[in-house]
This record gives structure tokens, C-alpha cells and sequence, in this order.
């Protein structure tokens, strides 16, 4: 973490309720935004490394046995783009809670090769998300219920206080069309992708999700519900 980075935490932290009064101001404003754009620089640079050493060490045939597909914008990289999005911050995978068992052995096959587990996101005392490391770059596993109908997880936003806590959190919960998931090409990579990505896609990021939108915001999509946060918890794992 740079030294504005941290400032940018210990400052929200001391100002608490005020904070949104206070980063309004012109020069606050402008330092925010620096630290952000700085961030996300880092961020970007580490996933165009990482990229395809990611998805070799994720599809192994050898050690996969269940559905694991791309999701978010992943996903969205993959069927807009054929690839990657150059604007995009971490890598997002997706499995079903019925496919947990396996998984975990799975898992072994991902710490074997260079991942670390950073944070489990927990709603309900059920694990809904957990977030690994892989060389500095942010890599999340979302975990899917599945009725007859439909794929149906909650996501739990948050922010990072100054001794680097999670703090503030809120939960939205969410439904996608339950469809087949299937093996597909991204570049030299064979991955697994949901088998209508339109409509999946259209549903995470509105109908025009064809047209690059740098200034999308997840929270006012109507696909995200709002729900308690009092069962949610992030853990951050050792």
C-alpha cells in the first residue's frame, strides 16, 4: 500500500459520520481521486501479467472435476472483448455451493501453485465469496446456490479502515437464469463460460453491457438487492 493510499484510509477512519461532507472538498476530492487512480494503475498492470498464468493454473484439466466458469468482468472481458477489459482490477470465477466438496481438494491444486487466501465473505455463516491472492493481484471465488430456476448469491460490499479492518458493510443479494455451463476459448485458453453470456451479462450490467462504460455502478443496478447486513461478515484469513 503507497503512503497516499494509507492516508486516504487514516483519514476516512478519524473523520467517521463527516467523512462524506469533508471528501467533497476540492482538494480532498482531488487527493481521492489520485489515490484511486493510482490503485487501479497498479491494479491493471497485474492482471495483463498475470492473466494467463491465472487461467492455466484455473482450468487444469488435471485437478478440475466441476463447473467453475468466469463470471463478472471476467466473464464480461472474455464476450466483449475476447480476452480481457484493460480498465478491469481483479479476475472473478464462479462455482456452485453443491460443488463445494470438491472444491476444496480443488483448492490445494490453487495454493500448490502460488495463490493465498486473503478474505472469506460470509452471509449468514455461510461462505458466499472468498478472495485469494495471486502475485499482488485480488482473485474471487463467488459461490452460487442453485434453484430451479435461478443461480442466487449475495454480495457483501465494504471498506478497509486505517489498520486495514473491514468495515461498513453492506449486503445486496442477487439472482442469474440458472443455464449450462460450458467450455469455450479465450485466446489460447480453454475456460468455462455460462452458455447464453448475453443474458447472464445483460442482468449483472444492463442491457447495453456491449458498450464500454468505465463509470458503470454495480449498486444501482435493480439486479442487486439490498438485504440485511447484520449476518454478514468479512474474514480475513492468516
Amino acid at each position: 500500500m503507497s503512503l497516499m493510499q494509507w492516508a486516504k484510509r487514516s483519514l476516512a477512519s478519524l473523520l467517521g459520520k463527516h467523512k462524506d461532507s469533508i471528501k467533497k472538498l476540492p482538494l480532498i476530492k482531488q487527493l481521492n481521486q489520485k489515490a484511486n487512480k493510482e490503485l487501479d494503475e497498479g491494479r491493471q498492470a497485474l492482471l495483463k501479467a498475470n492473466f494467463d498464468q491465472i487461467l492455466e493454473i484455473v482450468y487444469d484439466q488435471d485437478h478440475l472435476n466441476f463447473d467453475l466458469w468466469l463470471d463478472f468482468g471476467s466473464l464480461l472481458g472474455y464476450y466483449r472483448e475476447g480476452g480481457r477489459i484493460e480498465h478491469d482490477i481483479d479476475m472473478d470465477f464462479a462455482l456452485k455451493v453443491s460443488d463445494l466438496e470438491a472444491f476444496d481438494v480443488y483448492e490445494g491444486h490453487l495454493l500448490a501453485n502460488g495463490f493465498r487466501k486473503r478474505k472469506d465473505f460470509i452471509y449468514d455463516g455461510k461462505v458466499v465469496e472468498r478472495a485469494y491472492d495471486f502475485n499482488g493481484l485480488n482473485i474471487d471465488f463467488i459461490f452460487y446456490e442453485v434453484t430451479e430456476s435461478h443461480f442466487t448469491s449475495v454480495t457483501i460490499d465494504f471498506k478497509i479502515n486505517a489498520i486495514g479492518q473491514p468495515t461498513r458493510l453492506m449486503s445486496y443479494r442477487y439472482q442469474l437464469p440458472l443455464m449450462e455451463i460450458v467450455w469455450a476459448n479465450i485466446e489460447k485458453h480453454k475456460v468455462m463460460v455460462p452458455q447464453d453470456c448475453h443474458r447472464y451479462l445483460s442482468l449483472l450490467y444492463g442491457a447495453d453491457f456491449m458498450e464500454p462504460n468505465t463509470h458503470y455502478h454495480w449498486q444501482a443496478n435493480p439486479t442487486y438487492q439490498q438485504v440485511s447486513s447484520e449476518p454478514a461478515q468479512v474474514k480475513l484469513l492468516p
